[in-house]
């Protein structure tokens, strides 16, 4: 269709027929007179958005530090901005930008001692491109006021002080600020927020003889088609998979995408892009991939009674950081947001009141793909901070299903415990943290496989990815290579084990090693010594299935003499919904022991 020549006015009557109306991207003025239309419709019809605005707890109380004022400042032929400090008593009408770090932005932050200068005056055309487009952007929308981190938050300099306490009101800045700029196609600094597109969108125009003029057009596809994978996210919308980048979407009320070519728009009613298309090459809903359902205008009876919050940090958890340790910062904010309106106690990133079942998370993913757990982590072992980001994260508890019974009650978890590196923001770092556990312990071994018993059939089950195995008795016909331990008898049993992070014979090392199998060669069996946690029993479909916390011993920490360390999850379904208890099971082969202990 658009291969040939066309003239520029038709010489006969044309007949349009079966073509939907369309917004033909026609460039930047044409984006900006859409976005004015948009915003115009939600400031004066969104009753949820003009609330947000108005609500007592806006910025009256918590505002940014530091603010870009955006009034033009003349010094000789140079035009610049200044960072301001705001006042107490004054309110500020501020945009946000979010937008992805790279080495350039060392260069453009604000420090101990570059601050007297910038709160005076510095060149606009000295800032990379993601900073002068919001700039631009800002002045389009009259908004005076810009916050952005790297120049806003003082990054060296002070010991850090000023980054945790402008890290302790993260959320709040977004959660008030008027509106977010996010350069979400930019892969860096420089790259700014308007990236055409490889394929240009197609346009021409025709006329009728009754000199009626129609435009024509026609978006151009990649030829995969609407990014799906996350590499094509990465490739083409790179902030959409920073860590960071999540809390930042969710907790803004009014949040404009920067996108290849156009803008999308998305308020708390409403969302537009340009294009007006589901087979535009973005996802229908603008960035999906970070969740559908993790806006706080949840109700929150909802998220309190359902298991929303595991929802939530499985989605966060597949996205990535640069630095481990901001794993628990990076969704602070949101925490931090959602803490007061659910009335519930946050620790190390779940929820004291839903611990029970919060602490049931597991890395769903063959153990040759498990990333190691991060050296820096200050996070506690039991909770999904102290492992590393990018993998995919389930909860073993689903709220759907009947659950017969949640064990971790009634005293069995005695006290929650987490030490702040800032006791101003218990939402950030962790110097440590520990669950005080007075229950039942269960001393079994896992399997790490040799060759032998991993070419066995006994381990090509569809449970069964990993090198390691549940040490447990495999049915009669299946032959394995024999152990110098007896194997637990559950009949009609399988066993999943999900480690937490990678289990190789490096790290087999911090392991008690008690036995080996008898095969003949140097790649021997080992077997090495857990305690199980039994966390939830479950009758659902025609099946039983127990979930245990996988325990290993550590030496004493803080003063605490009897210490463990969370290493991964197994669950057990038994392939009858009338099976024994998991006590009767175990008879004879594995004593119980109650015990109080610190799981840290």
């Amino acid at each position: 269709m658009f291969g040939g020549d066309y003239p520029a006015v038709p010489t006969s009557d044309v007949k349009l027929q079966f073509i939907t109306q369309s917004n033909i991207l026609f460039g930047r003025d044409t984006s900006f007179t859409r976005l004015h239309r948009w915003i115009d419709e939600c400031t004066s019809t969104h009753q949820s958005c003009s609330m947000h605005t108005s609500s007592a707890d806006r910025g009256s109380i918590v505002r940014p530090t530091r603010l870009l004022d955006l009034d033009p400042i003349q010094q000789g032929s140079e035009s610049g901005i200044r960072l301001i400090e705001t006042r107490p008593d004054r309110m500020y009408q501020y945009a946000c930008l979010s937008h992805r770090w790279d080495e350039t932005i060392q260069c453009h932050q604000a420090t101990k001692h570059n601050l007297p200068r910038l709160l005076n005056f510095f060149p606009i055309k000295q800032l990379p491109q993601n900073f002068r487009d919001a700039i631009s952007i800002a002045r389009e929308l009259d908004i005076r006021y810009l916050w952005i981190d790297s120049l806003c938050i003082i990054q060296e300099g002070d010991g850090g002080v000023d980054l945790i306490q402008e890290l302790g009101k993260m959320g709040l800045i977004y959660w008030n600020a008027w509106l977010t700029i996010a350069a979400i196609s930019s892969p860096n600094s420089s790259d700014g927020c308007f990236i055409k597109d490889k394929w240009p969108d197609l346009c021409f125009s025709v006329s009728n003889t009754l000199n009626e003029s129609y435009f024509i057009g026609a978006r151009v596809l990649d030829k995969e088609g609407k990014p799906q994978t996350a590499l094509d996210i990465e490739q083409k919308y790179p902030l959409a998979t920073r860590g960071w980048a999540f809390q930042e979407y969710w907790l803004s009320p009014r949040l404009l995408q920067c996108n290849y070519g156009e803008f999308t728009f998305r308020c708390l009613e409403s969302s537009h892009c340009e294009c007006n298309s589901s087979m535009a090459p973005h996802p229908e809903q603008p960035i999906n991939w970070l969740g559908k359902q993790e806006r706080l205008s949840w109700d929150l009876q909802e998220i309190r009674k359902h298991d929303a919050w595991s929802s939530i940090v499985c989605t966060y958890r597949s996205l990535n950081l640069t630095y481990p340790n901001d794993v628990l910062p990076a969704i602070a904010g949101y925490a931090q947001i959602l803490a007061p309106r659910l009335k519930f106690n946050y620790a190390a990133g779940l929820w004291e009141e839903r611990v029970a079942t919060e602490l049931l998370w597991f890395i769903d993913c063959p153990s040759n793909q498990l990333k190691p757990r991060p050296r820096d982590s200050t996070a506690p072992s039991w909770s999904w901070a102290s492992v590393a980001m990018g993998q995919d994260t389930r909860c073993a508890y689903n709220d759907a299903q009947r659950i017969t019974k949640t064990l971790l009650i009634d005293g069995a978890i005695q006290e929650i415990h987490c030490e702040p590196e800032s006791s101003d923001n218990p939402f950030d770092k962790l110097k440590y943290g520990y669950l005080k556990f007075n229950t039942t312990l269960y001393m079994w071994y896992i399997r790490w496989l040799c060759l032998e018993a991993k070419r066995s059939g006994g381990y090509k089950n569809p449970f069964n990815r990993f090198a390691w195995d549940f040490h447990f008795k495999k049915p009669t016909n299946i032959k394995i290579c024999a152990a110098d331990l007896e194997a637990l008898e559950i009949e009609d049993t399988f066993c999943q084990v999900y480690f937490d992070a990678r289990v190789g014979k490096e790290e087999l090392k911090n392991y008690d090693i008690v036995g080996q199998c008898t095969s003949p060669g140097r790649n021997r069996c080992q077997f090495a010594q857990i305690h199980l946690l039994h966390a939830l029993h479950d009758r659902y479909q025609e099946k039983t299935i127990n979930i245990f916390l996988m325990l290993k011993r550590i030496p004493p920490i803080h003063g605490k003499p009897n210490c463990y360390q969370r290493v991964g999850l197994l669950k057990t379904v038994h392939m009858s919904a009338n099976s024994p208890p998991w006590e009767e099971m175990i008879s004879g082969t594995i004593t119980p022991c109650q015990e109080e202990f610190w799981l840290f």
